[in-house]
């Protein structure tokens, strides 16, 4: 009995301990876990690297962040990717991840739009502002029209997916899961704004490597990427800054645009570093208004003259096209000719035919330092053409004499030896003496007639947007030249342009349908007129008809000769704008370009004066086109049949005009059994007849249609304009101006002697005439206007070699009204880094 008493309270008791013992263990394991999620949270922690790898330091270059382990202290440990931030790097990452935007061709929101009917004929992109971007993925049903940077608009208002179908709406939330990014938030790395600003979300094609985030200062809340100034100075001009300042030895790069800046800040404990602020989606905005794959090379000097012909930005070898029109070469021929050519050109001594660069330095320095002149006369700037030009004449500097270095590159952006001359010579302006006793100089020494800049401005093709170009390096020290040559294209020039205020108008009130004349970047609008395998625009490409389609009737009869019945009659009118007409009367880009933004500041009617140039250049383009083939060109862009006779004619007048030897230089080293004749199987071209003398009457005839520009700004008094009928073109009842030039000159007594210290560019006639007969290099080519008579053909040829000349001189200008490239160009093969936070 009592045993079986005590066996149920020990039961009992075993039953009451139970549930005890059970919330005990419960309560031990939880301390447990409790104890090691603190021990790991401790160690999670113990690493400082990790909140500077987060989205919020380095957006979304955080998806590239790796985690160890480091057993020596027992932490963890956080490595951040190291990126490539080179030029070529960033900008093939920016146009692979254009394609997942959602404007993007291939997306389903960007096809809805190109519908353009009912309900939809208003919906387009718009990019949004920063206040508009704070926005989580399902909060608003419009959002799924957004990608951080791009939002559908109808009209104005954001388009919703109430106006669209279920199947569209499907669709359209798989794409954006497969393909769209978040919201756009500023990060606290500027070089990782910077990629933000070019539309860069995704940074793992440019990770190379992995760093220790240990090693990341304390000071510094943000990984530390390192990039070569060359192409930070590259990536700054493609971002749209306006002005590149880069001192290699000093270790300083300075980038200032209309929407950001980047600096040079020295700190106590990195020394110099680099820093990005600006507006991303600003940027952004202003960018992407065309496609990247459209940008050039202009930057570093380069020049595109037919697909897959494009030249090297130090030398530039334009004999080389001779043989490409005449032997057929394709692209991979012609880059193994050029690289042949870069190979065996003079590396210390000597002047290669091209070397665009070391021309303008060497006539810099004979029109500068007129005592240099003796140099070629006792041989040491070679007797001969072209041989053996020593380094320290081409590229000698007199920093060391100019004394006011405060007003040297850094405050000016000009060397000192550049801004020493200016100084030195502004109360005496361009001597003619100089001027002409430096180009012969130049001639003698290079062997050339021209610089090269000049035919290359004749040939090249163009670009859509505002990048840089080495005006600094490559065009300033030949000004005086440049200044010369437009006096003398201006006065040569004055019977056959026509100044239309129609067409100036329409481009001021922004209603030329292939430009934006208000853009600070872009100058195409919707790439009219541009080859798309290219994304460029020129004369010899057969896209030039689409401008000329957007035209008014009354425009294109301005540019287009047509006769009674409106049938083309094969001929063209050389159409100028009238600021452009402007340009010309006194050729100095800048100061025409400063003069017309502090009248546009109080005008309605807002404009760029580099748009206007690139507008005429265009309309330029259509005239030339036309003239040189007769009409538009319909057939194939290829290689073969883009060098048409008449085209290969034009090229080699042109190359001629600028070596004498280049033509006698390619027959000769043509392979006759690869070789394909380009010559026309029509009649050669009649002979003049015999020079006579100058028609008296004849000349007062000219000078009563030519008026010069009237004083003031604007306004202009053009021997032909809208509503007046031009004067008659050149060649009927009057001699050739071969034959004027060949008649008889008069007395020497009775010659004028030109003043002492005369200036360039002024508005009555220039007593100095420059070498640069284009006319008479065209008139010896058998494949232009072979079915006309002299006289018709004649005044072709004067017309065509005015139309070249002008486009040189333009092309020039815009060159010049670009972003100085000139640090950029100088820096190109220099290996200088610098770190960036």
């Amino acid at each position: 009995m009592n045993q079986n008493n005590t066996q149920g309270g020990a039961s009992s008791s075993d039953q009451e301990d139970g549930p005890i013992a059970t919330a005990a263990l419960v309560l031990a394991a939880a301390a447990l876990v409790v104890s090691l999620a603190q021990a790991l949270l401790q160690y999670l922690s113990s690493s400082e690297g990790r909140g500077k790898c987060t989205y919020e330091a380095i957006d979304a270059s955080a998806k590239s962040t790796k985690l160890g382990w480091n057993w020596t202290f027992w932490k963890l440990r956080v490595y951040y990717p190291v990126l490539n931030i080179s030029f070529s790097s960033v900008m093939r990452a920016a146009v692979e991840q254009s394609n997942y935007h959602i404007d993007a061709p291939q997306s389903p929101i960007s096809r809805l739009t190109k519908e353009k009917k009912g309900d939809r004929s208003m919906w387009g992109f718009t990019v949004l502002e920063e206040t508009q971007t704070d926005t989580s993925f399902f909060t608003v049903s419009w959002y799924l029209f957004r990608d951080g940077y791009t939002t559908l608009v109808d009209d104005a208002d954001p388009v919703t997916s109430q106006q669209l179908t279920w199947a569209e709406t499907a669709q359209l939330v798989w794409w954006k899961l497969t393909h769209s990014s978040g919201p756009v938030n500023r990060p606290r790395a500027s070089w990782a704004q910077m990629l933000m600003a070019f539309g860069i979300r995704d940074t793992r094609s440019l990770v190379y490597k992995h760093a220790d985030a240990d090693i990341i200062p304390a000071s510094v809340d943000a990984p530390i990427q390192r990039v070569k100034l060359f192409d930070l100075g590259m990536l700054a001009l493609y971002l749209g800054f306006k002005k590149v300042t880069i001192n290699a030895k000093e270790r300083h790069f300075e980038a200032v645009g209309d929407f950001g800046t980047i600096t040079t800040l020295k700190t106590n404990e990195l020394g110099k570093v680099l820093h990005f602020e600006g507006d991303i989606l600003a940027i952004f905005a202003q960018i992407s208004k065309g496609s990247i794959s459209a940008y050039n090379d202009f930057v570093l000097g380069k020049f595109s003259f037919a697909p897959g012909i494009s030249m090297n930005g130090i030398i530039c070898p334009l004999h080389l096209l001779l043989h490409v029109t005449t032997q057929h070469w394709d692209g991979e021929r012609f880059r193994e000719e050029q690289r042949a050519y870069l190979s065996a050109a003079p590396s210390e001594e000597g002047l290669a035919k091209g070397q665009v660069a070391a021309e303008a330095s060497l006539f810099d320095m004979l029109y500068r330092n007129p005592c240099l002149s003796s140099l070629t006369d006792e041989g040491e700037l070679g007797s001969e053409p072209g041989n053996h030009v020593p380094q320290h004449v081409l590229f000698a500097d007199s920093e060391d004499s100019f004394r006011p270095k405060m007003l040297q590159k850094t405050t000016t952006g000009l060397s000192a030896r550049h801004l020493s001359a200016l100084v030195r010579d502004d109360d005496e302006g361009i001597n003619y003496h100089d001027l002409c006793l430096a180009i012969d100089h130049w001639n003698k020494a290079t062997g050339l007639r021209l610089p090269t800049i000049l035919p290359a401005a004749s040939l090249c093709l163009l670009t859509g947007c505002e990048t840089g170009f080495p005006s600094s390096v490559l065009i300033e020290p030949i000004m005086p030249w440049l200044v010369a040559l437009a006096d003398q294209v201006k006065r040569s020039s004055e019977k056959f342009t026509y100044v239309s205020a129609r067409t100036t108008i329409n481009f001021k009130t922004n209603t030329l349908m292939f430009v934006r004349s208000r853009d600070a970047f872009w100058y195409s609008f919707n790439y009219v007129g541009m080859e798309t395998r290219l994304w460029q625009w020129g004369w010899i490409l057969h896209d030039t008809r689409e401008i000329y389609d957007c035209l008014s009737p009354e425009e294109q009869n301005d540019l287009i000769i047509r006769d009674a019945d409106g049938r083309y009659t094969g001929d063209v009118q050389p159409v100028l704008l009238t600021e452009c007409y402007a340009l010309l009367q006194q050729f100095n880009p800048r100061e025409w370009a400063a003069k017309i933004e502090r009248v546009v500041t109080m005008q309605i009617l807002k404009f760029r004066p580099h748009n206007m140039v690139w507008t005429q250049i265009l309309l330029l383009d259509v005239a030339i086109h036309f003239l040189v083939r007769g009409g538009f060109y319909e057939g194939p862009l290829e290689m073969y049949n883009l060098w048409t006779p008449e085209v290969v004619a034009v090229f080699n007048a042109i190359i001629h005009v600028w070596d004498p030897t280049a033509e006698e230089q390619a027959a000769a080293n043509a392979d006759g059994s690869d070789a394909k004749s380009t010559r026309s199987s029509k009649p050669s071209i009649p002979p003049p007849p015999k020079a006579s003398k100058i028609d008296q009457d004849h000349v007062e005839t000219l000078k009563e249609h030519s008026t010069p520009l009237a004083e003031g700004f604007g306004i202009l008094e053009p021997m032909s304009v809208d509503g007046v009928a031009p004067p008659s073109p050149p060649g009927e009842n009057s001699p050739p101006p071969d034959a004027q030039m060949d008649a008889a000159p008069p007395p020497a007594a009775e010659m004028p002697k030109p003043p002492k210290k005369p200036f360039l560019g002024r508005t009555d006639s220039s007593p100095l005439d420059v070498e640069w007969d284009l006319a008479g290099s065209l008139r010896r080519q058998a494949n232009l206007f072979p079915d006309l008579g002299y006289e018709e053909r004649e005044a072709k040829v004067q017309k065509l070699a005015c139309l070249l000349q002008l486009r040189a001189l333009f092309v020039i200008a815009l060159f010049i009204l670009m972003p100085d490239s000139s640090d950029v160009y100088l820096t190109d093969g220099e290996r200088v880094e610098m770190p960036m936070i």
